[in-house]
């Protein structure tokens, strides 16, 4: 078992999470609030900008349990069990390969050679100048010129329909439960919502559902073969990157608005 490790910017960002939990469980008992609150629900911009916050806060909160990893057994002493050094999160498991499959230097996305020339001596003094291969990067192309572009559009239009796939099940669960709910049939569900005459505007969640699936199960089925954003100086992947940024700038977020909130409240009393 590895051993959970509890950073102090965890702390803050589950603490934060909780009083967010508190709020809102204290905002369902104020009917004044509940009408405020109803009116964002109402509105698509709300409802597409909420499940976008809701993605941003799962990616922060999975970066934010950290555990180090359990040696092998036989690295086992009669002390108990011994853990690495290097500390990781949940998000570092999901990501898998992006952490660990670093390049030499600069590569452009989608490639699969670096973005630097390299210069080779033969064995007869001549000097050439030539691209080296990525050693994750499109690894798999025999000839990443004769095939890097088709197998980039076969990977995305298998990604696609991969996409719409879960698309269709979710909407189809999601119509399912408003049914239920509503009392009626599927089909009269589904005419409502296309009709954009339901309640919430749930004809703009399941279109940006589907747009957020596609991209992710193109993105998914892409990063598995190549870095999609390319890789940075060092050879880091840059969408592991972008990733990983999205727990700094929430605990940004979080600091700055602690720090500012009595300065902000003393001033709104005294106006």
């Amino acid at each position: 078992m590895p051993q959970i490790v509890v950073l102090w910017t965890d702390a803050l960002l589950f603490i934060f999470l909780i009083f967010g939990v508190l709020s809102i469980v204290a905002v369902r008992r104020e009917p004044y609030w509940i009408g405020h609150w109803y009116q964002v629900a109402k509105s698509g911009l709300g409802m597409v900008t909420g499940l976008i916050l809701v993605l941003y806060l799962v990616v922060a909160l999975l970066d934010s349990m950290h555990f180090r990893p359990a040696l092998d057994v036989g690295a086992r002493g009669q002390g108990g069990p011994r853990y690495g050094v290097e500390v990781l999160s949940v998000l570092d498991l999901v990501l898998g390969p992006l952490r660990v499959q670093s390049e030499r230097s600069y590569s452009a996305p989608l490639a699969a050679y670096l973005y630097n020339k390299e210069v080779k001596i033969g064995m007869g003094g001549e000097v050439r100048q030539f691209y080296p291969r990525l050693r994750y990067g499109g690894n798999h192309l025999g000839d990443p010129e004769q095939e890097l572009v088709w197998d980039v559009v076969y990977k995305t239009i298998y990604g696609v329909i991969y996409g719409l796939t879960l698309w269709f099940l979710g909407s189809w669960l999601l119509l399912w439960i408003l049914a239920y709910r509503s009392g009626g049939g599927w089909w009269d569900q589904l005419r409502l919502v296309l009709a954009n005459r339901t309640v919430l505007p749930w004809r703009a969640v399941i279109i940006e559902i589907g747009l957020i699936l596609i991209l992710a199960a193109v993105a998914t089925n892409l990063a598995r073969y190549y870095h999609l954003l390319g890789t940075d100086k060092i050879g880091e992947d840059v969408l592991y990157q972008a990733l990983k940024s999205v727990r700094t700038g929430m605990l940004i977020g979080i600091l700055t608005t602690t720090v500012m909130l009595p300065a902000a409240l003393v001033l709104g009393l005294m106006a």
